[in-house]
């Protein structure tokens, strides 16, 4: 009974998300066409001869140019904040979804769509992508959240997580997304690696991707297992995968032949850390 009203909840939340969105998208071409029309001014005075700046077009062509900047600003920040209010969206959806018992075979379907899902970071113009984007790692300070994805470290294995809590001394209750049982894990921070929150774009932010012969964390496919490999191809494109060989010692070259990863499920190699240091 207690599980339903949960779910309910959750509908009603998700409904109200989708209205609201719906809703937004609707002012999108309004926003856009001001932009143009910004743009159709602007080209309009450069053809009249308003390129020539004498005195008396100066104050027009700033004008123009102000007017265009301010659309041009308003309409990214609207945008901005309707991408926020998706992936609100999306994080309600997968929370419905994980709540409700799941095959091996679901659940692995699942974590691939996390993987296709994961947001494309989109930034200014200049500036560096902050961390939790692609190969920008969080600082060991960072808080972690609640529903937070994370590879974390039990009994020698890197495993697939989500933080449940955050204890006293540092320390933070996981779930194992591949335990019906919800069995409690407690583990300290440096046990832990969160994982990247949004892609990174490689045409736009390629110092956010993982360069070739880097070694890596990933989690191996058709698992919820994180094992040792090297980059063998980063993605060109920002839909791209990273091609991934895994340490393994029945090849002659000790590493498997390439596999496809997505972004979300690779981090930098972290050699564990000593027991007593746990």
């Amino acid at each position: 009974m207690v599980r339903k009203g949960v779910e309910v909840s959750l509908e009603e939340r998700q409904a109200k998300a989708a209205e609201d969105i719906s809703r937004k998208l609707r002012s999108v071409p309004a926003r856009k066409d001001r932009v143009n029309e910004s743009l159709e001014a602007l080209q309009e005075f450069a053809d009249s001869g308003g390129t020539v700046l004498q005195p008396k077009n100066r104050s027009r062509a700033t004008s123009l140019n102000q007017q265009l900047h301010k659309n041009c600003a308003e309409e990214a920040e609207y945008l901005r904040k309707l991408l926020s209010d998706i992936e609100k969206l999306k994080e309600l959806d997968a929370k419905a979804r994980t709540q409700l018992p799941m095959s091996r075979q679901q659940l692995m379907k699942f974590l691939v769509q996390q993987g296709e899902l994961l947001p494309l970071w989109i930034g200014g113009v200049d500036g560096f992508p902050p961390p939790s984007v692609g190969a920008v790692e969080q600082p060991a300070s960072a808080p972690l959240k609640t529903g937070d994805a994370v590879a974390a470290l039990v009994e020698e294995n890197w495993i697939l997580a989500e933080v449940e809590a955050a204890l006293p001394g540092g320390k933070f209750e996981l779930k194992d997304v591949d335990d019906d049982q919800r069995s409690q894990l407690i583990l300290p921070r440096n046990c832990i690696i969160p994982l990247p929150k949004y892609r990174a774009d490689p045409l736009r932010d390629n110092h956010a991707i993982f360069p070739r012969d880097a070694f890596v964390l990933a989690l191996y496919p058709q698992t919820t297992c994180f094992y040792r490999g090297i980059i063998h191809k980063p993605p060109e494109m920002a839909t791209d995968m990273y091609s991934i060989m895994f340490e393994d010692s029945s090849y002659t070259s000790g590493y498997s032949p390439s596999l496809p990863i997505h972004q979300r499920y690779v981090v930098s190699y972290r050699d564990p850390p000593d027991a007593r240091e746990r």
